[in-house]
């Protein structure tokens, strides 16, 4: 009698806790995620502001760029092993705030990063797909 009442107040505190392990490894998977995704537009930030504007037609050599990454988010030179996808978007010269007119030596510029597979082809265009990230990046060339 002793024994049966012990394993039932075991399994009624064990079966919770094991229900919440899915929801514990999403929440690791998507935090895993967003960490890679963060060093991949850092790795991107730092190549695009180390660019010489010159050679790159004032970043718009960049623009529609795609570059892959494994999962560490270490860069690779095909999308054949690729887990990250990162696209580059370029747009034109802007302001700072309060500024009375646009800066030539400005640019916004987006990142769009996913794990999505390529075979997806809203990947891209469906924000449910891809994490966006926007930064100014200023020409540092002389």
């Amino acid at each position: 009698m002793e024994v049966t009442i012990a394993v039932a107040i075991i399994a009624f505190t064990c079966i919770p806790l094991i229900a919440m392990l899915p929801a514990g490894m999403k929440t690791m998977r998507d935090g895993q995620r967003e960490a890679v995704g963060a060093e991949i537009v850092r790795l991107l930030t730092n190549e695009l502001s180390m660019s010489n504007w010159g050679d790159t037609n004032d970043l718009e050599t960049w623009e529609d760029d795609l570059r892959y990454f494994d999962s560490e988010g270490i860069p690779l030179e095909t999308g054949d092993l690729a887990v990250f996808t990162a696209k580059i978007e370029v747009g034109d010269e802007t302001t700072l705030p309060g500024a009375p007119k646009k800066n030539p030596f400005l640019k916004r510029v987006t990142i769009k990063v996913t794990h999505k597979p390529d075979a997806l082809q809203d990947r891209f265009t469906n924000p449910k797909f891809h994490r966006t990230y926007s930064m100014l990046i200023a020409k540092m060339d002389k």
